[in-house]
């Protein structure tokens, strides 16, 4: 046990082959490869403007040169009534995998969502994700590894159709893009660094931060902040002034097969 704990901390940290257990992703950075999985996605909007709770659980399917992912997210938020647990709009996603181009590794793909029924008017930090609506982007992913340092990137555009009512027009065009770093601090930790931009969007410009724990392949967990800049500095799109009100904790749970 002794031998196995040191190989595991002074082992190089580019020796642990995290694409045998799960894919590098970020925040908004999703996993793009052929691996399968499911994955626990949780958010916890806190502050005096906070209160909204998502969890979002992921189903993916992959081969070598196509991935497929389906998500349901389900919130706790306020409503004039009080609290309610609404789903949000069912998530689609499939990507085909152009391989190795150069220094990148490329994915071009396409995401869908839909409403299911219910009526969460409510949002964590994705417009799209639980306000009642519907629509599609296309999406390139890039992936490049730098020995114990992994860039993801991410670029989206894309129309939605929506539910009417203050702040959401009933459609609006999103154009988005957003980077990543994954810097493997050991073999089995990690630190990854995301900023994202976009618009139309309810949090314009963010940035997040968050440690991942690879210690069994295959599974993985994560915890980390969302600093949403944008609605701070009053750029989102509603009545609120700027001002630094909200913040979003992140816990997640991935499985890779």
């Amino acid at each position: 046990m002794i031998a196995l704990l040191s190989a595991l901390l002074v082992a190089p940290a580019s020796a642990f082959d995290l694409e045998g257990g799960n894919a590098y992703e970020g925040h908004r950075i999703g996993q793009a490869t052929h691996l399968t999985g499911i994955g626990l996605y949780n958010r916890f909007v806190v502050g005096p403007d906070g209160g909204t709770n998502s969890i979002v659980l992921v189903s993916r399917y992959g081969q070598e040169d196509f991935s497929f992912a389906i998500g349901l997210p389900v919130a706790a938020h306020r409503t004039p009534m009080g609290r309610a647990i609404d789903m949000g709009n069912l998530e689609l996603s499939g990507f085909y995998h152009l391989g190795e181009i150069g220094p990148l590794f490329h994915s071009v793909g396409l995401e869908a969502h839909v409403n299911v029924g219910d009526r969460a008017y409510t949002w964590v930090n994705d417009p799209e994700e639980f306000w009642p609506g519907g629509g599609a982007n296309v999406v390139y992913q890039g992936q490049m590894d730098l020995d114990s340092m992994v860039l993801l990137f991410r670029g989206t555009i894309g129309g939605s159709a929506a539910a009417d009512f203050a702040p959401y027009p009933s459609a609006f065009m999103r154009v988005s893009g957003a980077a990543a770093i994954d810097y493997a601090v050991m073999n089995w930790v990690g630190v990854i660094g995301e900023m994202h931009v976009s618009y139309w969007d309810t949090s314009p410009w963010e940035l997040s931060g968050m440690v991942r724990l690879d210690a069994v392949e295959g599974v993985r967990a994560r915890a980390g902040i969302v600093l949403p800049i944008g609605v701070w500095a009053g750029l989102a799109p509603t009545s609120r002034p700027a001002g630094v009100r909200e913040t979003t904790l992140m816990l997640d749970v991935s499985l890779a097969f």
